[in-house]
């Protein structure tokens, strides 16, 4: 018996080929009733769809002789001849004297390939030396999809509007932000003075990891997160084609306030003339 397959499906899949195999060669045609312990193997044996070889000659024998029956019986229960054929079935699977050639099913040769796969991905992803902000958010790999909009990925990934990321390829003088603190992105979403009203208490240095991990799940904090990236400045740039830099250290120099000026009033606007709006006062005329 290989290595792969266990006592259970060994000798349920053989056992019942063998008696099968063994029926058909009866010449007879009286009915022969098959007791099976094992539901599975009935069901694979009973498909014409079934892909596990020892099944598929099953049900072609059973196909030509129609005088063969498979019923189900209950296990351990007391019943004679089914304890006798389990016991013989384990004892010769544990036996090194039986040499029998059982192939894989294909689901678990798949589910072999998927581990070895997955192992070798994860050892991969533990060495790699790039990717690590994504990797402090997911440690492991896995095959289901996260279902992150734009703002997540410019925010939790760090290549988005941030003066920090943007010095790094020398988009930008500086990697200070206009609090003249360093523009990260923890920084945008504790500490930025124009993202106030979507600010996250500030996480210690020891925890911050496992603030990455938890922000992402919480939908009130996803929502926040995205009111960030929309305040951020020099935003727009980033979906421009072409070269940025100059454009970016031009609203640098310039400062912060014209993306978040507040309009004065001017003076056409906010004086009145004593002809249009005359002043009512007590004294009589």
């Amino acid at each position: 018996m290989q290595e792969n397959n266990t006592t259970h499906q060994w000798s349920a899949n053989l056992t019942l080929n063998e008696a099968v195999k063994y029926s058909g060669t009866l010449k007879t045609n009286l009915l022969v009733t098959i007791f099976v312990d094992n539901r599975t193997s009935i069901q694979a044996s009973s498909s014409p769809k079934t892909t596990n070889r020892t099944a598929r000659e099953n049900f072609e024998i059973l196909l030509e002789k129609p005088h063969i029956n498979i019923s189900w019986i209950k296990a351990h229960v007391g019943y004679f001849g089914n304890e006798a054929a389990a016991s013989l079935a384990k004892a010769a699977a544990e036996s090194n004297d039986v040499q029998l050639d059982i192939k894989l099913p294909k689901c678990h040769a798949k589910n072999i390939l998927r581990k070895d796969i997955m192992k070798e991905w994860q050892s991969e992803w533990d060495e790699e030396d790039k990717g690590r902000s994504t990797f402090n958010i997911f440690p492991k790999v896995s095959l289901e999809l996260e279902t992150w909009n734009r703002a997540d990925v410019l925010f939790f990934t760090g290549h988005g509007p941030f003066p920090s990321y943007l010095h790094r390829f020398n988009l930008a003088n500086s990697p200070l932000c206009s609090c003249v603190e360093i523009g990260t992105p923890i920084h945008y979403a504790t500490s930025y003075l124009f993202t106030t009203s979507r600010h996250m208490k500030l996480p210690k240095p020891s925890l911050e990891q496992k603030w990455y991990r938890g922000v992402p799940s919480n939908h009130l904090s996803s929502g926040r997160i995205r009111g960030i990236i929309n305040r951020i400045p020099h935003r727009s740039f980033l979906s421009q084609t072409g070269p940025v830099k100059p454009q970016i250290h031009q609203l640098l120099n310039q400062g912060s306030n014209q993306f978040f000026s507040i309009r004065k009033p001017s003076s056409a606007t906010s004086t009145f003339s004593s002809a249009s709006h005359p002043v009512k006062t007590n004294e009589k005329v």
